[in-house]
């Protein structure tokens, strides 16, 4: 599937694939939470190393006006909990799993004595903390600089080219649930403001937002932004 490369990390991390650690499994422990489920707690420590196998994760502060946003979202194929196990420090925000996640906890023994004598590992590792730099980059930059629509826009056609399907019609098309409120947690901004654009983007006939459906209609718009 063809996706945009600048600022999908901001979101997603979509070039995360430590699945060199998959080989390791049979040393870990499994874990499931469902949808919801609080994966790290405020004030906790983690004596582990969370490889998230499938699912989609992430990292949930309360900015000052009292919204919630997503500081950092992992998806398939990565890891959860980095800095709090190799810092060794108390987690100072709330991991909430995003849709049902598998994951593999790996004690401080295993990740020392085993995982980190794997060359192909130790690259993996060096590429992934790339990303998260790139993404925290263009987060800020994003927060910053960019007005709501122009954020709303991007992100809609990020999300649905990573998550969606392609058409032959040449639309791309999201089956699941993604309301308003969650788009505001990815973005730290104000429910009613994306409800605002939301509706002018209807009203101009460049998406159909439905319950569990959003389908871009005009993907050379959100791409010319």
């Amino acid at each position: 599937m063809e996706t945009s490369n600048r600022g999908l990390t901001a979101y997603f991390c979509q070039e995360d694939d430590m699945s060199s650690i998959e080989k390791y499994l049979h040393l870990s422990q499994k874990k499931v939470y469902k949808k919801g489920d609080r994966i790290f707690t405020i004030g906790e420590k983690i004596p582990y190393l969370y490889y998230l196998k499938s699912g989609k994760a992430g990292r949930l502060i309360s900015t000052i006006n009292g919204a919630e946003k997503y500081v950092k979202v992992v998806c398939d194929e990565s890891i959860l909990g980095e800095v709090i196990f190799f810092k060794q420090i108390e987690n100072s925000g709330v991991f909430v799993a995003i849709e049902d996640c598998e994951c593999y906890l790996f004690d401080e023994n295993t990740v020392y004595k085993v995982l980190l004598k794997d060359e192909q590992i130790i690259r993996d590792f060096i590429q992934w903390f790339c990303n998260r730099m790139s993404a925290l980059s263009y987060q800020v930059s994003d927060s910053l600089i960019k007005d709501p629509h122009y954020r709303i826009c991007k992100f809609l056609l990020d999300y649905v080219k990573e998550f969606g399907v392609y058409k032959p019609n040449g639309q791309y098309e999201y089956n699941g649930k993604l309301s308003h409120y969650d788009i505001a947690k990815y973005l730290g901004m104000n429910r009613v403001s994306v409800t605002n654009v939301m509706k002018e983007l209807q009203e101009e006939g460049i998406i159909i937002k439905e319950r569990n459906k959003l389908v871009i209609l005009d993907m050379e718009y959100l791409e010319q932004l």
